[in-house]
C-alpha cells in the first residue's frame, strides 16, 4: 500500500547519503528538455519531456569519459511546488518500469513535476555493449545472435569501462542528477 511513509524515509536516507558524494558536473545546457521522441507510443508519454545529461564514466578514477543518462520529464499538472525523481529497481532497471503506474503518481503528486532517470547501461542511458544494445541493432535493446559474441568481447577488451556499471556510480549518478538539475521547491525520491 502506498503511503507518503514509503516516499520519506527512503528519500532521508539518500538524501543523507548523496550530500556527501555530490560531484560537479560540467556547466552546459541540461535544464532545457524538450518533447520526446517518443511521446506518440502510449499516451501517459503525450506531454512528458526528455533529456540527455553526461555523467563521468566512473566517479573514483581521474578519467574524463563521460557516459549518458536518458532523462523523462512529466511536468506538474498544477502550480509546481517541487519535483519527484521516480527511481526503478535495480540499478538496473530502466525507468519505462514506472510508465504503466505514471497516472496514479501523477494523480497524488499533481503539484509536482515526476522525474524518471534510466540508470547507466539500461533504456535509453548509455550502454554497457554499443552498438549491440541500441535501439537501432538487430534485437533493439536485447542482443541476438551474434550480437552477443561482440557484445562480450567488448566487455572483455575494456574490462575498467565494465566494471564501471556498478551500484556506487549509479548512486553517484542519482546525486549527480539532483545536483545539475537543482530542482527548486520540495524534492523527494522514490
Amino acid at each position: 500500500m502506498f503511503s507518503i511513509r514509503t516516499v520519506w524515509l527512503p528519500a532521508f536516507i539518500l538524501c543523507m547519503f548523496f550530500s556527501s558524494c555530490t560531484q560537479t558536473l560540467k556547466n552546459t545546457n541540461l535544464d532545457s528538455f524538450v518533447a520526446c521522441e517518443d511521446a506518440d507510443a502510449i499516451d501517459v508519454l503525450a506531454d512528458s519531456q526528455c533529456t540527455l545529461i553526461p555523467v563521468p564514466l566512473d566517479y573514483n578514477t581521474a578519467s574524463e569519459e563521460e557516459i549518458s543518462l536518458f532523462v523523462r520529464k512529466f511536468p506538474a499538472r498544477e502550480s509546481r511546488q517541487g519535483t519527484l525523481f521516480l527511481l526503478a529497481g535495480g540499478p538496473g532497471e530502466s525507468g519505462a518500469s514506472y510508465y504503466a503506474d505514471i497516472e496514479f503518481f501523477r494523480d497524488v503528486f499533481t503539484d509536482f513535476d515526476l522525474i524518471v532517470p534510466d540508470h547507466r547501461g539500461t533504456g535509453y542511458s548509455t550502454k554497457l555493449c554499443e552498438p549491440e544494445e541500441m535501439n537501432t541493432s538487430e534485437g533493439s535493446f536485447n542482443l541476438v545472435g551474434d550480437e552477443w559474441g561482440s557484445c562480450f568481447g567488448q566487455l572483455y577488451a575494456n574490462t575498467p569501462r565494465a566494471h564501471a556499471f556498478n551500484l556506487q556510480n549509479a548512486a553517484h549518478d542519482v546525486a549527480a542528477l539532483i545536483d545539475h538539475l537543482q530542482p527548486s521547491g520540495k524534492v523527494y525520491l522514490y
